[in-house]
């Protein structure tokens, strides 16, 4: 209800953090903050990529993207993508199948692996939990 109200009432935005965020941008605070977190990203989905082509280079193929937080990895024939994960997920570790973001159900042999969040020695475990629960 009051957020109804407020953009009834209300339509020129709120100043102070409009001024406030044009601070941030102008002394390049914002820019530098972009910056940091992308060089721990890149670093993240490097340590990603080496960790799975050395533990799972034999069943997925590793293509690092050019950008985003996380890796879509195709499977190789054979392998049961969705037990795979539900597998890993009993062993508390989250991927996802690539067939829920397939167009009418259309089967997508691959998993999506997330780095944004983890350290190294997360990542480190999340791919022996992957490994172990392969199969």
């Amino acid at each position: 209800h009051l957020v109804d109200l407020r953009t009834r009432t209300d339509r020129q935005g709120d100043q102070v953090l409009e001024r406030a965020l044009a601070e941030l941008l102008d002394d390049g605070t914002v820019q530098r903050h972009i910056r940091k977190r992308q060089r721990l990203y890149q670093a993240r989905r490097a340590h990603l990529c080496g960790a799975l082509q050395d533990r799972l280079g034999h069943a997925l193929h590793i293509d690092p993207p050019a950008g985003g937080l996380a890796l879509w990895c195709p499977v190789l024939e054979g392998i049961d993508v969705a037990a795979w994960v539900q597998r890993a997920r009993g062993a508390g570790v989250y991927v996802m199948a690539g067939t829920p973001f397939g167009f009418q159900g259309a089967p997508i042999p691959a998993i999506r692996v997330g780095f944004a969040r983890g350290t190294e020695a997360e990542i480190d475990r999340a791919v022996e939990v992957l490994a172990h629960t392969l199969g």
